[in-house]
């Protein structure tokens, strides 16, 4: 069994490389926000079904694709599960996030590096990138 999709980050401002992805077949699946969380907040880390549940939920959301929670700038298609056994779902207010990843806003620890959704929640974001993908 291997990969059945492919994906590439490419950076917002990267023109020539956006049409040559677009040329060669990848589909821009969505815009990935990087960089440093104004803060955490009150968490609360959720455990069986409800964490299965509040992760399928967002990655329905997200058409499939998220980036992993311990490395935040690696992003891909997965499973509930996929994530599951990379990180622990928690709820910041509205936000769902699995370690470093957040299905919305930025959310963790102001010392590290977090990938998002969402351009909001960040002390510093440095940048924005599309996911594109295409399946093999």
């Amino acid at each position: 069994m291997g990969a059945s999709v492919a994906t590439l980050l490419v950076a917002e401002w990267n023109a020539p490389s956006h049409a040559l992805v677009k040329k060669v077949g990848f589909r821009e699946r969505m815009h990935i926000y990087g960089g440093r969380p104004a803060g955490g907040g009150d968490a609360r880390c959720l455990t069986g079904l409800e964490a299965y549940e509040a992760v399928a939920e967002a990655l329905g959301r997200s058409r499939g694709y998220a980036c992993l929670p311990d490395e935040p700038w690696v992003c891909t298609a997965v499973t509930p599960w996929e994530l599951l056994i990379r990180g622990v779902p928690c709820v910041a207010g509205d936000v769902l996030y699995v370690g470093r990843f957040s299905f919305g806003k930025a959310v963790g620890e102001p010392g590290q590096d977090v990938t998002s959704l969402s351009p909001d929640g960040y002390k510093e974001r440095y940048s924005t990138h599309v996911l594109y993908a295409m399946e093999l």
